[in-house]
């Protein structure tokens, strides 16, 4: 019996050692999976940032360019593009430095997290441990007990044999006093190891509630997490929207900025032009004045004109005329001019206008398919984590059978051996009494 108990011991020290094994092997899996995570995150957001610095870059070449073609403004634009190159890249860096900060406190979580399931883990092995040795201890003193007992019966024996004939009496008395003392004392063995069997159970059934509260405070806590996770998301996607919104009305404000001061200066052109008129039909009139004065005085000294006077008259007008038809001539070719500028302006605007809406397609295709993705890993995560749970479960139950199975042999042979012990007692009694009868 003493050497089934062993072997059942080894077997026990054997499994544990198995599945100790087991679970740290599984636990290095989970750690290599979450740093290849990890580390995949880091690239796409290496990615990311190089992205948004080519876009950079593009913009800056853009307005370097619209620069040249506007010299006369030049000083104006590139005190506002630097102005604005320098809040753009206050607002990167602000961007850059919350989102490692968040990278910080993420991981900071993930360490305490581990931390808390180590501790709780060890202080799981440091019970299991207790018990055991507290069974051992127990079944220790069990056997030092029986063996006890089994001196104390061979002295009594003895005792019995030599005083066998005058005492028979008093031996029958004593045996049935003893029989009945341990009668009493397997009662009472009995109450005692159910009601160790009733507060084991008690106690596991305890543990599982505690098991289920854990459970139940670490998927909060991910819910916690995800919902935290959503809001910065939201948050995020308005501030960009509003960015974006605040671009759109500062472009707007610089195209009407741009009308006004076109406006204003084909005003000046015109009053100028309409200042030089009025001067030269001023002229003309003076002129021709003088001429009606000067033809009259003829008139009056000759009484006919003079055809080298007429004449002169005649190639003046000419020459009026043509300059006048030059002047309008140049007047056409201004406006062409100007049509054909306004024409261009109006392109490149609508050029500019179709390209930013091209860059705004696909900024947010790029993002609904971030998004895509972000969702279909929430997915795969939850997935994880189900059949993980699932698996824990199956675990326990199994554990929690085997431990069943391994009481219930336990008590078969406390049992067994039990009904032995009864058997073997039957047989000396049976012995001793036929040993009697012969010496009668």
């Amino acid at each position: 019996m003493e050497k089934k108990e062993k072997e059942k011991k080894e077997k026990e020290k054997k499994e544990k050692k198995e599945k100790e094994k087991e679970e740290k092997e599984k636990k290095e899996k989970e750690k290599k999976k979450k740093e290849k995570k990890e580390k995949e995150k880091e690239e796409k957001e290496k990615e990311k940032e190089k992205k948004e610095k080519e876009k950079k870059e593009e913009k800056e070449k853009k307005e370097e360019k619209e620069k040249k073609e506007k010299e006369k403004e030049k000083e104006k634009e590139e005190k506002e593009e630097k102005e604005k190159h320098k809040k753009e890249k206050e607002k990167d860096k602000k961007e850059k430095e919350k989102k490692e900060k968040e990278k910080k406190e993420k991981e900071k979580k993930e360490k305490e997290k581990k931390e808390k399931e180590k501790k709780e883990k060890e202080e799981k092995q440091k019970e299991k441990k207790e018990k055991e040795k507290e069974k051992k201890e127990k079944e220790k003193q069990e056997k030092e007990k029986e063996k006890k007992e089994e001196k104390e019966k061979e002295k009594e024996k003895k005792e019995k044999k030599e005083k066998e004939k005058e005492k028979k009496e008093k031996e029958k008395k004593e045996k049935e006093k003893k029989e009945k003392e341990k009668e009493e004392k397997e009662k009472k063995e009995k109450e005692k190891e159910e009601k160790e069997k009733k507060k084991k159970k008690e106690k596991e059934k305890e543990e599982k509630e505690k098991e289920k509260e854990k459970e139940k405070e670490k998927e909060e806590k991910e819910k916690e997490k995800e919902k935290e996770k959503e809001k910065k998301e939201k948050e995020k996607k308005e501030k960009e929207k509003e960015e974006k919104e605040k671009k759109e009305k500062e472009k707007e404000k610089e195209k009407e900025k741009k009308e006004k001061e076109k406006k204003e200066k084909e005003k000046k052109e015109n009053e100028e032009k309409e200042k030089k008129e009025k001067e030269k039909e001023k002229k003309e009139k003076e002129y021709k004045g003088i001429q009606r004065t000067f033809k009259q005085q003829q008139t009056y000294c000759t009484g006919t004109t003079s055809v080298h006077s007429i004449r002169g008259e005649d190639v003046r007008e000419k020459k009026e005329k043509e300059e006048k038809e030059k002047e309008e001539k140049e007047k056409k070719e201004k406006e062409k001019e100007k049509k054909e500028k306004e024409k261009k302006e109006k392109e490149k605007e609508k050029k500019e206008k179709e390209k930013e809406k091209k860059e705004k397609e696909k900024e947010k295709e790029k993002k609904e398919k971030e998004n895509e993705k972000e969702k279909k890993e929430n997915e795969k995560k939850e997935k994880e984590k189900k059949e993980k749970e699932d698996k824990e479960k199956e675990k326990k139950e199994k554990e929690k059978e085997e431990k069943e199975k391994k009481e219930k042999e336990n008590e078969k042979k406390e049992k067994e051996k039990k009904e032995e012990k009864e058997k073997e007692k039957k047989e000396k009694e049976k012995k001793e009494k036929d040993d009697k009868q012969k010496e009668k």
